[in-house]
């Protein structure tokens, strides 16, 4: 029978300690040690039973006499191993999907959720909770910045939270009367935490009205110039036709 896991050092170091101050028979210590082994490694009673030659009883009161408990090892220990082997992988998970998504550490992203729970204390009670939070807002703020508008992104989950805490208008997130929104300053340039302010929906249009966006200025210079061309094309025609008259 192979070892399945390895045995907890400062475990075995008592009970090695145990088995010399009670065992003399150095025959009967090396088959002590051999059922204490097997079982902090991770074996059962009755596999221990079956090799050794003695009953699966037998073997747990050697067990218990010698002070170790059920979850030191066996199935206990077994189950535990896994069970630390499946937490650290999805932990790695976890930390993948933060450095894809958000451009942080896992860490980091749990620190941004405790504190929106902080300021949001119902945020069970609302409806579509989970897409009020900052982690799927953000998603969307990097996806419509750099997928549909075509930007470099360099902004982080913890600095793009800075921004709206700092704003103290995360309550009134959205697109609306009297609601905010993050907005890029300069579309030329990539989006990083000096790049974006958090603005209300009102003064985006206030702005817009002051300062017409330079695609807005082509479109109607556009639109004149075929208006413009349309007129000379129809005076042609009327100056054609008086002169044929």
């Amino acid at each position: 029978m192979n070892s399945i896991v390895s045995i907890d050092g400062r475990v075995w170091r008592r009970v090695s300690r145990i088995i010399d101050e009670r065992y003399e028979d150095p025959r009967r210590r090396k088959g002590i040690q051999k059922i204490a082994r097997r079982y902090l490694s991770g074996g059962t009673c009755t596999a221990i039973a079956d090799e050794v030659g003695l009953t699966a009883e037998r073997v747990r009161q050697i067990l218990r006499a010698l002070g170790i408990s059920r979850l030191q090892g066996g199935v206990s220990l077994r189950t535990a191993r896994r069970q630390l082997l499946q937490d650290k992988d999805r932990l790695r998970k976890l930390e993948r999907t933060a450095r894809r998504d958000y451009r942080c550490s896992h860490e980091e992203v749990e620190k941004v959720l405790a504190e929106w729970r902080a300021i949001s204390p119902a945020y069970r009670r609302l409806p579509h909770w989970s897409h009020r939070s900052p982690l799927h807002r953000f998603r969307v703020f990097h996806a419509s910045a750099s997928r549909h508008r075509r930007r470099r992104v360099a902004l982080t989950l913890p600095e793009w939270w800075a921004v709206w805490k700092d704003s103290g208008h995360w309550k009134n997130y959205g697109r609306g009367r009297r609601r905010h929104h993050m907005e890029v300053r300069d579309p030329t340039r990539p989006v990083d935490v000096r790049n974006v302010l958090v603005t209300s929906s009102l003064e985006t249009a206030k702005s817009s009205v002051r300062r017409p966006s330079t695609r807005r200025k082509a479109v109607a210079k556009a639109a004149r110039k075929v208006k413009t061309a349309a007129r000379t094309t129809a005076r042609k025609r009327r100056t054609a036709r008086g002169r044929r008259a």
